[in-house]
């Protein structure tokens, strides 16, 4: 099992603790076609002997709890896959990966944990790959524009729950 130290903390994170974002799949009260899960946020309470963005990251490799498991949430980030923050410079967090990479979900959870914390607007962490295979290193919330797992927060229309 790697160690994982890895942070970001929830709406400027401290005592009330910190927004990580899980893998959620939405069943029957997604929106109509929404098959593939979605990012949700969930709050976690403040652990004061790690910073906001170390405990965000090590929630991410966590995963979700027994109660948000019965929801229907997951981790997005394997168990055999490590975070670590490197440093934050210029409003960008660099993230270190170590073992199993990060697939589309697990990045966009790390890039949307992180940026909830003020001064984080950016993550730098490998490895997506555009279509012509180079890769994209640095991303913030609007890389995610429009992709199907985006937060229901984060979308432009609001199709994220059925009508009833």
């Amino acid at each position: 099992m790697i160690a994982v130290v890895g942070a970001l903390a929830g709406c400027g994170g401290g005592e009330r603790g910190v927004t990580v974002y899980l893998e959620h799949r939405l069943g029957p009260d997604g929106p109509r076609g929404q098959i593939a899960p979605v990012l949700d946020p969930v709050q976690r309470d403040a652990r004061p002997e790690l910073s906001a963005a170390d405990q965000a990251l090590l929630q991410l490799w966590q995963g979700a709890t027994p109660t948000e498991r019965a929801l229907g949430m997951r981790g997005p980030v394997a168990p055999r896959t490590g975070l670590r923050l490197d440093r934050v410079a210029d409003g960008t967090a660099f993230v270190l990966v170590l073992g199993q990479p990060l697939d589309v979900m697990g990045v966009a959870a790390v890039v949307f944990s992180l940026t909830e914390l003020d001064e984080i607007a950016r993550v730098r962490v490998c490895c997506l790959h555009r279509h012509d295979g180079t890769r994209i290193f640095v991303h913030a919330r609007e890389s995610f524009g429009g992709w199907q797992g985006e937060p229901c927060a984060q979308r432009r229309e609001n199709r994220c729950l059925r009508d009833r």
